[in-house]
C-alpha cells in the first residue's frame, strides 16, 4: 500500500511538472528568432543567445572574405583566418595585419604589381574578388575580419548586452552592429541599419570643438530612402580603448533604447520617416529580424574620416576625394600603419561577451 502511494504521488509530480513546462512554453512574447543555433522555446526573459568567446565558434560566425571597401571606400582585405579573428582569456580579438606578408614574395613590391584572386570570395563588387597592384593604387594593404550571425542566428526584439573593448590605431574603423537578415523594405538604408557600437582608432581627430576620435562612441540608426541616420555618441575623457564598457540596447516594439555603462545615451521612438505606411508598427523599419556583424575596417573615402579636422599626432596622409585605391596608396605610403604592427592587442576590436534576453 505505501508503495502503490509512493509511485501515485511521484507520477503525480511529473505530471504536475510537465504541466507546468507546457504552460511556461505557452506564453506571450514579441521576440522571434530564426537560424540554425537559435533556441526552439522560450519565454519572455529568457536568455536567447550568449556568446562567451571561450573558442571562435565557426557553426555560429560567418566570415566575409573580399577586397571589397563597401561604399564606405574602405582599404581592408576581410578574410577567414584565425590570424584576423580568434579567441584569447574567453574574448574575440579581431587585430588587423599587413597584407604584403600573405602575397607570394612577401614583400612591399607585391602591393603595387601582384594580382590577388580571392578563393571562396563572398562578394565580387568594386574588385572585391580580384584585384591588381599598380604603384599608384595597390592591393589593400590591411587585413581584417568581418564576422556575422545571418545564418545562424537572427532575431526581432530583445534586451541586448555587449562587453567590449574599442582598438586603438590610426584609422582604424571598428563597429558592433547589426543589419536586416531581408530588405523587406528595400536596399540599404530602407530596411535599416542598428549600430551597437561604433568608433575610430585614432587618438585625436578635432573638428571644431568636436572629438571625434577614440574618446568617442556613436551608436546609430540609419533608415529612409534619403538616408536619415539619428546618431547618439557618449564620451569618455581617456578613450574607450583604455578598459571594457558595457554597450546596452533595448529593443522594443515601441523604441530602441542605447545606453553605454550605466549612462542613457538616448531612446528612440518611431514613426520613422520613409516609405514604412505598410507596417502597422512605428517602430518599422526596426520590426524585422537583423543580425549581428562584428568588424574592423580601416580609413575610408566617404566622409567618416573627415577631411575638415585635426588629427593627432599623425596626420591624415590621404583627401577622401581621392577616392579608396589612391586613398590607401597614400595611407600606406605614410607609414602610419607601423603602430598596428607594433602594438597587435592595442590594435585589436576585444568583445567579452554578446548576451540577448527575449521580451
Amino acid at each position: 500500500m505505501e508503495r502503490r502511494t509512493l509511485n501515485f504521488s511521484i507520477n503525480l509530480i511529473l505530471i504536475l511538472i510537465l504541466f507546468l513546462s507546457e504552460i511556461h512554453c505557452v506564453c506571450k512574447k514579441v521576440t522571434t528568432v530564426s537560424g540554425s543555433l537559435a533556441p526552439k522555446k522560450f519565454c519572455p526573459g529568457d536568455l536567447i543567445f550568449e556568446e562567451n568567446f571561450d573558442k571562435f565558434n565557426k557553426k555560429l560566425w560567418n566570415h566575409e572574405i573580399s577586397l571589397y571597401g563597401g561604399y564606405n571606400g574602405e582599404f581592408q582585405w576581410y578574410t577567414n583566418d584565425r590570424a584576423n579573428a580568434y579567441t584569447k582569456e574567453g574574448k574575440l580579438f579581431i587585430p588587423p595585419t599587413l597584407s604584403y606578408k600573405y602575397l607570394p614574395c612577401k614583400c612591399y613590391k607585391a602591393l603595387t604589381s601582384y594580382t590577388l584572386n580571392l578563393s571562396n570570395c563572398t562578394n565580387a563588387d568594386h574588385e572585391g574578388c580580384s584585384m591588381t597592384g599598380r604603384p599608384n593604387e595597390i592591393i589593400n594593404p590591411i587585413r581584417s575580419a568581418r564576422i556575422k550571425t545571418d545564418k545562424s542566428f537572427r532575431y526581432k526584439y530583445g534586451k541586448i548586452r555587449i562587453k567590449a573593448k574599442t582598438p586603438r590605431g590610426p584609422f582604424l574603423w571598428p563597429a558592433i552592429w547589426m543589419m536586416p537578415s531581408n530588405s523587406v523594405y528595400g536596399g540599404w538604408p530602407n530596411s535599416g541599419e542598428i549600430d551597437i557600437m561604433e568608433s575610430r582608432g585614432n587618438d585625436q581627430i578635432l573638428r571644431g570643438t568636436e572629438e571625434l576620435g577614440n574618446r568617442r562612441v556613436m551608436q546609430t540608426l540609419h533608415f529612409g530612402k534619403n538616408h536619415q541616420f539619428t546618431e547618439t555618441h557618449n564620451t569618455n575623457a581617456e578613450g574607450f580603448h583604455k578598459q571594457f564598457h558595457v554597450y546596452k540596447v533595448d529593443w522594443k516594439p515601441e523604441y530602441i533604447k542605447f545606453q553605454v555603462d550605466n549612462y542613457p545615451v538616448h531612446t528612440f521612438h518611431g514613426p520613422f520617416q520613409g516609405n514604412y505606411t505598410k507596417s502597422i508598427n512605428k517602430i518599422a523599419p526596426f520590426d524585422k529580424q537583423f543580425h549581428f556583424i562584428i568588424n574592423i575596417a580601416i580609413g575610408g573615402t566617404n566622409g567618416y574620416m573627415p577631411d575638415d579636422a585635426n588629427y593627432a599626432p599623425e596626420s591624415k596622409p590621404y583627401a577622401n576625394s581621392d577616392g579608396r585605391r589612391v586613398g590607401q596608396t597614400k595611407y600606406w605610403n605614410s607609414n602610419i600603419w607601423k603602430g598596428i604592427k607594433n602594438n597587435p592587442d592595442e590594435s585589436s576590436l576585444q568583445v567579452d561577451y554578446i548576451k540577448v534576453w527575449a521580451f
